[in-house]
C-alpha cells in the first residue's frame, strides 16, 4: 500500500500547526482580552498570587515634626508605580520616593484628622496649608499564603527610607 505524499505531509505538520495555533490564541487572548495567562487551554490548574497587580506599594511620608500622613498618589506617578511593582529594585523604590518628596504637597482634609491626607498642588482646595515633608518610607508588599493556617497575609519584601524634600 503506497502512501500519498499529501496525506503524509498533513499527518506530519497538522499536530505542530494545531499546537502553535492554540498557543498563539492563548497569548493573543492574554495580551488583548484580559485573560489570565495561566488560564484557558487547560492551564487553570496553576495558581499564582505573585503577579505584579497584587503587589502593593506603601508610602509613609513624614514632615519636620515627624507627623505621618496618608498620601494620595497622582496619576502622574502611575507609570512609576507600575514599573516599580513589575521590577521592585531598591533603586526604583528610592527613585519613586525621591520624586514624590520633590513635589509640593498640601493638606487635603480638615486639620486634626488622626491620619491627615496630603495631595499634590493641582488637587488642593482653596486655603489648603502646604506640608513640608522631610522623608518617606517606601515599602513593597506581596501576598503570601500560609498553607498550614490557611491564611493569606501581606508581607513586606522591600523597604527603603528616603530623606529630602522640598
Amino acid at each position: 500500500m503506497s502512501e500519498d505524499p499529501l496525506i503524509r505531509k498533513l499527518a506530519l505538520y497538522s499536530v505542530p500547526v494545531l499546537l502553535c495555533l492554540t498557543a498563539g490564541t492563548q497569548r493573543f487572548m492574554a495580551a488583548s482580552h484580559d485573560l489570565n495567562p495561566w488560564k484557558g487551554g487547560g492551564y487553570g490548574m496553576f495558581s499564582d498570587i505573585h503577579r505584579t497587580h497584587y503587589r502593593v506599594i506603601a508610602l509613609k511620608p513624614v514632615d519636620e515634626n515627624n507627623i505621618g500622613y496618608v498620601i494620595t498618589v497622582p496619576k502622574l506617578f502611575e507609570r512609576d508605580m507600575d514599573a516599580t511593582r513589575a521590577l521592585p529594585t531598591t533603586s526604583r523604590l528610592e527613585a519613586l520616593g525621591e520624586r514624590l518628596l520633590q513635589q509640593e504637597w498640601f493638606l487635603a482634609g480638615p486639620p486634626g484628622n488622626q491620619f491627615p491626607i496630603i495631595r499634590q498642588q493641582l488637587f488642593r482646595h482653596p486655603g489648603a496649608k502646604p506640608v513640608k515633608l522631610k522623608g518617606m518610607t517606601v515599602q513593597l508588599a506581596e501576598p503570601a499564603f500560609d498553607a498550614k493556617s490557611n491564611q493569606m497575609t501581606c508581607t513586606v519584601v522591600k523597604s527603603v527610607q528616603v530623606s529630602g524634600g522640598q
